[in-house]
């Protein structure tokens, strides 16, 4: 449709035969560049997911850090009220994943691939720093220590008395 535009916009304004073919196939190749370039769009790739604490509740303001392998780019990203989180227009290629939520452990995934145009969805779950039911600054407790019933011999006045 467009060199057909073209073609009769010359042949109105008194273009020569000679001019007419060339602004022809200027139009038919600028209509062809354009439609290739249309075709091939640049497949950028995506990476979201949810942070959840270890009892699956989502965790709301945690930062999520998404860094290329060479460590060239960081870019961050704030977790919503349901722990979601969302990466978009990367590249393809190697990223370090990492986690920043205060109160919890730090993840480190240290390589995590994406393909062009790959949507990858990557759930997150951290473990508290701080023991559930412990007061703060409590050292870990160990039970290492035996805690068992023997049974058999109660009475230690009749110790080796077999018959």
């Amino acid at each position: 449709m467009f060199p057909k535009f073209i073609a009769s916009f010359a042949m109105r304004t008194g273009l020569s035969a000679r001019m007419r073919a060339a602004v022809f196939i200027a139009a038919t190749l600028l209509g062809a560049i354009s439609v290739a370039g249309a075709q091939q769009p640049i497949r950028s790739s995506e990476l979201k997911g949810t942070v959840r604490d270890s009892q699956g509740k989502p965790l709301a303001a945690a930062t999520v850090f998404l860094q290329t392998r060479e460590g060239t780019k960081t870019s961050s990203a704030q977790t919503d009220t349901a722990g979601k989180y969302a990466f978009s227009g990367l590249p393809e290629g190697t990223y370090t994943v990492r986690t920043d939520i205060g109160g919890y452990e730090q993840i480190l995934i240290p390589s995590i691939f994406l393909g062009m145009g790959e949507l990858k969805n990557l759930d997150l779950t951290v473990t508290s720093k701080i023991r559930e039911n412990s007061p703060p600054n409590a050292s870990p407790q160990f039970f290492d220590e035996p805690h068992f019933t023997s049974s058999g011999v109660t009475d230690t006045t009749s110790l080796g008395g077999n018959g």
